[in-house]
């Protein structure tokens, strides 16, 4: 499956990582039933997307490896009410000595990796650790899709908001659905024209797949899954406030969830890397995510100047393959970036991360 290659990475490891992987390489696979997905999804399906080693650029682990894997989720499309299609399950573990930790030595993190890797499909029976970076490398590219949980921890003193908790169940074999923009059905595109009108009449509602659903639940829904949304975003602002002082209190997981937190906001990973303290990547952040509210507001002054879209607002976009230009409304504005985050009035799915200068004017 893949081919010897030398590294930093093999150096690393010496004799005890070389002994850890012959070790642990044929080990039975383990399967256990399990950005920020929320949290209670069983039996969801991802793509994987990242499977590789990396490094730590700071701290006192710096100069030490981890491993990491990542997958966007295809399966729910919904949970709780809330879109999840799109968004990004992730695993990782340190590749060195980690005293008091559930997992210590090199060989309980190499037998954990090896496992996850078996989970998805790779033998490891005849492979040598010198292969291992190339291996991970072809599963990235091999991109099998499989089955994951989330659930969160209990809260403690600490950590009085406990993180959400990933695990990762195996591959699957999976089908993904065809965008249905790309069939070529007269019919369909009538049911489709109906569907637009009908999110008109009904404005912000989603359309429900459950046709049984009555309008009024439709409403709750949706203004609940709005207060939560809201919640969330002010319980964020503490969060990342939290996790810096923990971060700069040696503390590696709150470093590594606000390297990760950073580079989905958008954030320049170099100045991430090279930032005086973590309060400053928590700066960062913000600014990618679209500042502070005296921010919004000074952009908001400049509208005439400088035009950008609003939360609310309804423009045309043809997404990728598509074969037309569909309404979407725009959900969230990043001012920095200059993107959108669009929901399909048609299909009720969200799209991030859109630049809104492809957004088409009504």
């Amino acid at each position: 499956m893949a081919k010897s290659k030398k590294s930093s990475f093999l150096s690393k490891m010496g004799s005890k990582g070389k002994a850890a992987f012959n070790k642990n390489k044929k080990n039975e696979v383990q399967i256990s039933n399990a950005g920020e997905l929320p949290d209670g999804i069983e039996n969801g399906i991802a793509k994987l997307v990242d499977c590789r080693f990396g490094q730590y650029k700071k701290g006192d682990n710096k100069g030490e490896f981890f491993f990491i894997a990542a997958g966007v989720v295809v399966a729910p499309k919904k949970h709780a009410g809330l879109p999840i299609e799109g968004m990004r399950t992730q695993i990782m573990e340190p590749m060195h000595e980690t005293p008091g930790r559930s997992r210590e030595t090199i060989d309980d993190h190499m037998a954990w990796v090896i496992n996850e890797m078996k989970k998805l499909g790779v033998d490891t029976d005849d492979i040598e650790l010198e292969d291992l970076e190339d291996t991970a490398e072809a599963l990235k590219e091999a991109a099998p899709h499989f089955r994951f949980r989330t659930w969160k921890g209990e809260a403690t003193k600490q950590y009085p908001d406990p993180r959400t908790n990933h695990q990762w169940s195996g591959e699957v074999d999976y089908e993904e659905e065809e965008e249905d923009d790309e069939v070529d059905d007269d019919t369909e595109e009538e049911v489709e024209e109906d569907v637009e009108e009908e999110v008109e009449e009904e404005e912000d509602e989603e359309v429900e797949e459950d046709e049984e659903v009555e309008e009024e639940d439709e409403e709750v829904e949706e203004e609940e899954d709005a207060e939560e949304e809201e919640e969330e975003a002010d319980s964020d602002e503490d969060d990342l406030d939290a996790l810096a002082e923990a971060a700069d209190n040696e503390d590696d997981e709150a470093g590594n969830k606000l390297s990760d937190i950073a580079k989905e906001a958008g954030c320049d990973m170099d100045a991430v890397d090279t930032a005086d303290d973590w309060a400053t990547v928590v700066t960062l952040i913000r600014e990618a995510q679209g500042g502070g509210e005296e921010e919004e507001e000074e952009e908001e002054e400049d509208e005439d100047e400088d035009w950008m879209p609003e939360t609310g607002e309804v423009y045309g976009f043809k997404p990728p393959k598509a074969r037309k230009v569909v309404d979407h409304e725009v959900i969230s504005v990043n001012k920095k970036a200059k993107t959108v985050t669009l929901k399909d009035l048609a299909k009720g799915t969200t799209r991030k991360s859109v630049a809104w200068d492809k957004l088409v004017a009504e």
